[in-house]
């Protein structure tokens, strides 16, 4: 499992208080990108043609957020497939409580074809060992 620290801003807040709904997928977006630099060790970059997309995405909410908790993302993949991999990410304060929990499908996407191709066998031995199991 990937932990990435996550600093609030101050947009984040809403007029209640606490951070926004709509900003824990911007948490999570930045823990994403964390995990596969950390797992596959390049950077996913729309100009080199092979990258990977989010096709579904579910979240859930369980606690607020305030401006002053101590958060972080983890990330783990949960499943590979042919042409895409599942991923489970939760949104923890320093004690370990849930905020929110998502889990989201992406899919490879060559961006010059602008179709998905086969998970790039090189990348599944890369996030198994980053994983520390077979998936």
């Amino acid at each position: 499992m990937h932990r990435t620290p996550i600093q609030i801003r101050f947009s984040d807040i809403d007029l209640i208080g606490h951070v926004n709904n709509v900003v824990y997928g911007y948490y999570f977006d930045t823990a994403r990108l964390d995990y596969f630099e950390k797992a596959l060790n390049i950077r996913l970059d729309w100009r080199q043609g092979k990258i990977m997309v989010l096709v579904h995405i579910e979240t859930n909410f369980f606690q607020s957020t305030s401006p002053y908790d101590i958060i972080e993302v983890t990330t783990r993949i949960i499943k590979i497939g042919n042409k895409s991999v599942t991923m489970l990410q939760q949104l923890l304060d320093k004690d370990g409580q849930l905020k929110a929990e998502s889990k989201c499908v992406l899919s490879t996407y060559d961006t010059v074809t602008q179709s998905s191709y086969l998970f790039p066998e090189e990348w599944r031995k890369k996030i198994n060992t980053f994983e520390q199991q077979n998936l």
